[in-house]
């Protein structure tokens, strides 16, 4: 991949970090429990210090990989990363498309996936072209792609917003786009283009939901469709990735312990994080409730993302880089950071 490229992918993950909270806070589906943005964030930090050896980036995208549209979005870079110039762009990105696709158990129309299929319709029928012109019609296409989602979700009716993970792709989308052909401005106003769909309705009410938000790394030799569907069997909105020696598996389930007990017999797990969806969803309506005045801040390690969603804080991330991870400082658990620190790694 040029440098060129790694320019833009760096430029679009710079721009999803940029409007996280606003990601965050329309994220209803497929649960309220607004953290798409901070999924996005942890997911997509890879793609910021790419590795010489391309199979170790898309290693570190499917680890770092969280949440619904994390997962997704993992699998299609590990698709584009196989661009290596503008003639092989349309081909990169339908291959990323595929590999998304095949993660999802349960694809649903009016997510991330609704604007994949869009951008791929668009680059098969029109050549690309380094020119604001033609980023103008990518762009045109892929912000009407985004404002159709709540068309296609009852949920996001009904909260009047569109979909955080298309949202979330579509920013991406401009930021490499408009940087790939050189152009460092001219981005479009998210509050203004998708004005009436940022705001969560006040009427709508999120339903209450308990349980476990899962991402695990499971080292297996076997990645049969039997594996595949046996996991499924274990939760909702279930997104499965066979990459070489492991399964890296994203789903929601209702015990966590069980769910490690029954993923454990099928191998060893390498990697586990989960997320209280029910403690969630709570934060998720107070975080509704704000008032007219916003402080943003410079979080300085001493205030958690949870801590500052609670208040209703935006902090202004420094970027974390130990060992083979890098991610902003809210997002790097105390206790790991201690324990890295206490190996010596640097």
């Amino acid at each position: 991949m040029t440098s060129d490229f790694n320019k833009a992918l760096i430029a679009g993950v710079e721009r999803v970090a940029a409007w996280s909270d606003i990601l965050d806070d329309i994220n209803v589906f497929p649960v309220a429990d607004g953290d798409t943005g901070r999924n996005l964030i942890a997911s997509l930090t890879p793609l910021r210090y790419l590795e010489e050896n391309q199979e170790d980036t898309i290693y570190s995208l499917l680890v770092s990989a969280r949440g619904n549209s994390g997962n997704i979005a993992a699998q299609f870079f590990s698709g584009l990363l196989g661009a290596d110039s503008y003639d092989g762009l349309a081909q990169a990105v339908a291959s990323g498309r595929e590999k998304a696709l095949q993660a999802v158990r349960q694809p649903v129309a009016g997510t991330m996936l609704t604007v994949l299929d869009n951008l791929v319709e668009f680059l098969n029928t029109h050549d690309f072209e380094s020119s604001v012109e033609y980023v103008d019609k990518v762009m045109d296409v892929l912000e009407e792609s985004v404002r159709t989602t709540p068309e296609l979700l009852p949920t996001l009716k009904q909260a009047g917003v569109v979909d955080s993970g298309a949202l979330g792709l579509y920013i991406f989308l401009e930021g490499f786009f408009r940087c790939l052909i050189g152009q460092h401005n001219g981005f479009r106003s998210i509050s203004t283009i998708f004005q009436g769909l940022l705001e969560i309705e006040p009427s709508y009410q999120a339903e209450e939901e308990e349980g476990f938000c899962i991402d695990t790394v499971i080292q297996r030799d076997d990645k049969s469709q039997a594996t595949i569907d046996m996991l499924t069997r274990h939760g909702e909105s279930v997104v499965v990735i066979p990459h070489k020696d492991f399964l890296k598996v994203h789903l929601h389930t209702a015990s966590s312990r069980e769910a490690k007990a029954q993923i454990e017999s099928l191998g060893d797990v390498i990697h586990w994080e989960d997320d209280n969806i029910g403690s969630q969803i709570k934060a998720f309506k107070r975080q509704q409730q704000r008032g007219a005045v916003h402080i943003m801040t410079d979080a300085a390690g001493a205030v958690t993302r949870e801590d500052a969603r609670e208040l209703g804080l935006t902090l202004l991330d420094s970027y974390i880089v130990a060992g083979e991870k890098s991610l902003p400082e809210t997002l790097f658990s105390p206790e790991e950071l201690y324990d890295t620190m206490l190996q010596g790694t640097h």
